[in-house]
């Protein structure tokens, strides 16, 4: 039985998909692990989970010899530490990922979408943008040049929409306002909870970069 979604999306949320251990933003590396596994009696609770990438995921289950493994106490430590870390908004500055690495996500997502029972139907720059927000960890701004020129930005990425505006935003912007996938407050647009949902259910397909264990 998998990770209910409401708990799985919490843990994804207030750890704002960093790893716990090394608490780097490796938005599509991140794994759920059970600090007491199933097999040993572990549950799908909250306060049984931790974000970790793929790599810490291996140290984690790693018997060393001459050193120290990960306990369950550190890892609930480490976990609540990074939490608190997000909530307040003190964690180390991270890389922004390249164009390159930013397509090969949103084709991620986009297959994956293509393929899910979800009929939400985006355009490729939708998918980018919301993508961004994912990977940038970052709102949707407009820099508006003129009535028809704008360059959409989205932390250290920047877009120029293709399509003509339909009203006050160019037609990808207005595909996520019309999904309720992000919300407007002017020329500044956030990722709505929906959003979120939908982009973690679309990476929980993607098992090469998300695992439930």
């Amino acid at each position: 039985m998998s990770i209910n979604e409401d708990v799985l999306s919490e843990v994804l949320s207030k750890s704002a998909r960093h790893c716990c251990i090394c608490r780097q933003f490796l938005p599509l590396s991140i794994q759920v692990h059970h600090i007491i596994e199933k097999s040993d009696g572990g549950t799908d609770d909250f306060d049984n989970l931790i974000p970790v990438c793929i790599q810490c995921h291996g140290f984690i289950h790693t018997n060393p010899h001459m050193t120290r493994k990960f306990t369950a106490k550190e890892q609930k430590m480490s976990r609540n530490d990074l939490y608190e870390m997000v909530s307040v908004g003190k964690l180390p500055a991270t890389k922004s990922m390249t164009r390159n690495e930013l397509e090969v996500v949103s084709s991620i997502l986009a297959e994956t979408l293509k393929n899910s029972e979800n009929k939400e139907e985006l355009s490729d720059e939708a998918i980018k943008l919301l993508s961004a927000t994912l990977c940038e960890d970052s709102n949707i701004k407009i820099n508006r040049f003129s009535e028809n020129s704008v360059m959409i930005i989205v932390g250290n990425q920047y877009f120029t929409p293709r399509d003509k505006f339909e009203g006050q935003y160019p037609k990808p912007i207005i595909e996520l306002l019309s999904q309720g996938l992000v919300k407007s407050q002017g020329d500044t647009l956030e990722i709505t909870d929906k959003g979120k949902k939908l982009v973690t259910k679309l990476v929980q397909t993607t098992e090469t970069y998300t695992q439930k264990k």
